[in-house]
């Protein structure tokens, strides 16, 4: 039930974002509210393993580059979510401190990536830097990077 739950949040998101393409009339704050639904839809489709809104999400030419330097595809990023994984074992991945910033057709937004630990464990945390462009109306992931995150700034 949880699950039918979750994805039908998912795809509620999804659909708010890809059914209000973007007009020159749109404020700033309807740009971020929009952008900031995308981004909720793509961290779901990563927790509920949805290859769709994953598919919509990311942009043709999508690059993702972790902290040890390996950098995945679009293609490897969906071929890589298992649909038979039940949801309900893994915790909901979030963003903290999260900032946009749009500028024309692009967007950055940039924060904190929070994996949730098991219980008793510590929570794995990123920094990301998220850029997005306006595709065909629609704001898509072009490229994300991930970097190691220390709470106190210090290496």
């Amino acid at each position: 039930m949880k699950r039918e739950i979750i994805l039908s949040i998912c795809l509620a998101s999804l659909f708010r974002c890809t059914t209000q393409p973007y007009t020159s009339s749109q404020t700033l704050a309807d740009q971020e509210a929009q952008l900031a639904l995308a981004e909720r839809a793509w961290l779901d489709a990563y927790d509920t393993n949805d290859r769709l809104v994953m598919s919509a999400t990311l942009a043709e030419g999508f690059t993702i580059t972790f902290p040890d330097g390996r950098i995945d595809t679009r293609d490897d990023v969906i071929n890589g979510l298992d649909p038979t994984d039940d949801p309900d074992d893994d915790p909901t991945h979030y963003t903290e401190d999260r900032t946009i910033r749009v500028i024309g057709n692009t967007a950055i937004l940039s924060g904190v990536y929070v994996n949730p630990g098991d219980p008793g464990e510590a929570d794995d945390k990123s920094r990301y830097t998220d850029t997005w462009m306006l595709i065909e109306g629609q704001w898509k992931v072009v490229a994300s990077h991930l970097s190691d995150y220390r709470a106190d700034g210090i290496d």
